[in-house]
């Protein structure tokens, strides 16, 4: 097994290298580079400061950053990378060495997997290569790094939760619970419900089609309550992602079924693109290609499916029918036909029904490598025909990945300049400490800086700005920002009265090509600070600090903006200070150390605090009182798990000295 293993992992090394060396970042692309990495990134600045990142003040006012979800805040392997990247000297490896690493795992857990179920090891690393090189992971993986996440977590989930129907431990209940825990903490509740409904089904199908599974009923129950205490290890991002939603400008209620089915994977598309057919924008932008399992995959899943002339089932027999389900209720609720599940919560708040795709590739996956290894110790001719039959399978998967017409992900955006690069050529234009920065009638497909300060790159430039991508936007952070989504990108009339808005938010440097000079520099109080043939940065003069006494904004203050809130120097003055952050809850202040309490909020949305005579310092920190709570539940599970776990093992002590 140990060979077998090496090897594997050898080969996807070495296709992965093969990536990177014709497509320098080939993982860093579309969401990956306009969003996560600069989530991440924020993520593992906060924990260098020993803190936890709970909100991100450089995107729209301050915007709920824990609560969103995505971001990953809880999820271990991102620091990890994050400091090894660190160690290559660019940042950017951080989502590489993310998706490589989960990729490496789906391997040996799929290996896992199938060996726990009898498989040979060559088999069952075949079987974990043809997961982690399927398409659907390879390719949208490059925008998508959760993606990969899901790769690697699905097969140990599967290991453990069949693993827990056939013998129902303590262990084993605390393993499953903890993955189900990682799988929400990855970020992606909405991939995370979905999974648990495939678990579900596969403990139904596999109890219906088993007598051996039907007479542990006790595994069934306890699959059904790890999944509800891995809830529990997960509720500190579970309790601020539901307060998150409930004020969400987006998902606070169903979406629409316009916007929730749409891009759902074509019937033909699929069929026409096992036999090489693909087309291309078959799905957000990506080809059909993410759609291949290959023909000779469903001639097994079909296959797979006949009845047995024997009176009843083996265990074998009944997994692989199981799977074969699974796989072909994926494929079905990849189409329209998942409107079935639109009326039922939480699947009402979900979009695009060909995210199923990543589940039938799974079931598909799981199902062959158990299924031809059966086949080929049934005959010599079958016995030379199946291993190429998995073989050629990873292969045509390996030249998909390379191929320019099948491997675009869900865009073409990229970041092509380290993290580093981006920070100096931010600072060589605009100071970004004395206020925020706007992209005026900008195209996202310009170059130079105004390109890289939309979307979350002002989180990686470490700049502040009124827009930017989130999953999650607050009301009043969408109504505050002027109706800006997705970038920071301003493209209305600069009216007295939007002008009077941008000054109020403190909106300091205006970025805008340099088609547009005689414009701006028509504008009083505005100075041109850089023009070239690219670029053009104007300063507001009229913008407000972004923290300032409200009597007299001339007066000093000396602000030091940190990961969670703002330290601000007084020297003794008093008044009423200002600050610029859009009017969510959870923010405390304290004046000289001594706890305050809550913020308050003046007429104009903007934080304002009372500070008295003889006060040095003020600190405002977001501290969410739904992740305190999150934290004291799952502490709380924690010690019931190892307490479980130590009764256990002491019972079987004394059950071994009795006998």
């Amino acid at each position: 097994m140990k060979k077998a293993t090496l090897t594997g992992i050898f080969i996807l090394l070495a296709w992965c290298a093969s990536l990177e060396l014709r497509t320098p970042f080939f993982f860093l692309q579309d969401d990956n580079a306009t969003y996560f990495l600069s989530a991440y990134a924020h993520n593992t600045r906060a924990l260098d400061q020993g803190e936890l990142a709970q909100i991100n003040l450089h995107q729209y006012l301050g915007q709920s950053h824990l609560g969103a979800g995505q971001t990953a805040v809880l999820y271990p392997p991102v620091y990890v990378a994050a400091w090894v990247a660190r160690g290559l000297g660019d940042a950017r490896w951080m989502i590489t060495l993310l998706v490589i690493a989960h990729l490496v795992a789906a391997i040996i857990g799929m290996a896992m997997l199938l060996r726990s179920w009898r498989v040979p090891p060559w088999w069952a690393i075949g079987g974990g290569l043809w997961w982690a090189t399927l398409p659907f992971v390879s390719v949208a993986s490059r925008g998508w790094v959760f993606i990969a996440f899901l790769a690697a977590l699905l097969p140990w989930k599967l290991w453990l939760l069949d693993r827990l129907l056939r013998r129902a431990d303590p262990l084993g209940f605390v393993a499953l619970a903890a993955v189900n825990a990682l799988t929400l903490l990855q970020g992606h509740v909405q991939w995370a419900v979905m999974a648990a409904l495939f678990d579900v089904l596969y403990v139904v199908l596999i109890w219906l089609m088993s007598s051996a599974y039907r007479r542990r009923w006790r595994g069934g129950l306890a699959v059904l309550m790890a999944h509800g205490v891995g809830g529990l290890l997960a509720a500190p991002m579970l309790l601020p992602m539901i307060e998150v939603v409930m004020r969400s400008a987006d998902r606070a209620t169903a979406l629409a079924s316009r916007d929730g089915l749409a891009l759902p994977m074509s019937p033909v598309d699929f069929l026409l693109g096992q036999v090489f057919l693909f087309r291309s924008g078959a799905a957000h932008q990506a080809s059909s290609a993410i759609f291949y399992l290959g023909l000779p995959m469903l001639v097994v899943l079909l296959v797979a499916m006949l009845p047995r002339h024997s009176r009843s089932m083996s265990v074998d027999d009944a997994r692989a029918r199981a799977l074969t389900c699974l796989a072909f209720t994926a494929l079905v609720l990849a189409t329209p036909a998942q409107a079935v599940l639109r009326s039922l919560p939480p699947f009402d708040l979900f979009r695009w029904p060909f995210k199923y795709m990543l589940f039938a590739g799974f079931f598909t996956a799981v199902c062959v490598g158990l299924t031809l290894p059966r086949w080929a110790r049934r005959g010599s001719m079958l016995r030379k025909v199946t291993p190429w039959i998995l073989i050629s399978g990873i292969g045509v998967h390996l030249v998909l990945s390379l191929h320019p017409d099948t491997s675009r992900a869900f865009g073409r955006f990229t970041l092509d300049r380290s993290v580093e690069q981006l920070g100096t050529d931010t600072a060589a234009v605009l100071d970004a400490e004395k206020g925020r920065v706007i992209s005026l009638w900008q195209s996202v497909s310009e170059p130079e800086l105004s390109r890289h300060l939309t979307h979350q790159f002002a989180t990686l430039a470490e700049a502040s700005h009124l827009g930017g991508y989130d999953p999650l936007i607050a009301r009043v952070n969408k109504r505050l920002a002027l109706g800006l989504e997705y970038s920071n990108i301003y493209r209305f009339e600069l009216t007295p009265g939007r002008r009077d808005h941008l000054d109020r938010w403190a909106v300091r440097w205006w970025l805008a090509p340099p088609r547009y000079a005689h414009v701006l520099d028509a504008f009083p109080e505005v100075e041109r600070r850089h023009v070239d043939d690219s670029l053009g940065v104007w300063e507001n003069l009229r913008a407000r600090p972004l923290v300032m006494w409200r009597d007299d904004p001339s007066r000093t203050v000396v602000a030091d903006w940190g990961v969670n809130g703002v330290r601000i120097a007084t020297y003794g003055g008093a008044g009423q200070l200002m600050i610029a952050l859009a009017p969510l809850p959870w923010y405390f202040w304290s004046a000289d150390g001594i706890p305050m309490g809550a913020v308050t909020w003046s007429d104009e949305e903007q934080m304002v605090l009372d500070i008295a005579p003889g006060t040095r310092e003020v600190t405002v920190r977001y501290e969410s009182v739904p992740f305190r709570i999150g934290s004291t539940v799952a502490t709380t599970t924690m010690i019931g798990l190892i307490g479980l776990v130590w009764l256990a093992y002491r019972r079987r002590r004394k059950l071994s000295d009795r006998a």
